[in-house]
């Protein structure tokens, strides 16, 4: 079985601290995503697994675009959009 690091990042061994970085990152949040599942807090589908990826890679994209695209958005309600839509797509039935 491999790790969400192996996964999306192989080989990341040697790879700049930010990639490693955000391998664990997503890799801490799995932890925490297949408890849900297993306690059944999640429904066990695709989009519940993709829990860990999606709002990690949206922090940072959110991250990025609060920064370049100088809205007036904060970047804590970015934050807040992406963990809510990601949210909400889980626990919607397909």
């Amino acid at each position: 079985m491999f790790s969400s690091s192996e996964r999306f990042f192989p080989g990341c061994r040697g790879r700049s601290r930010d990639v490693v970085a955000f391998a664990h990152w997503v890799d801490a949040i799995s932890d925490i995503v297949e408890t849900a599942i297993t306690d059944g807090e999640l429904t066990d589908t695709p989009t519940a697994h993709r829990l860990a990826w999606n709002p990690c890679a949206g922090t940072v994209g959110a991250a990025n675009a609060s920064a370049t695209l100088r809205e007036d958005i904060d970047l804590a309600t970015c934050l807040e959009d992406v963990v809510t839509a990601q949210l909400r797509n889980a626990f919607t039935p397909a």
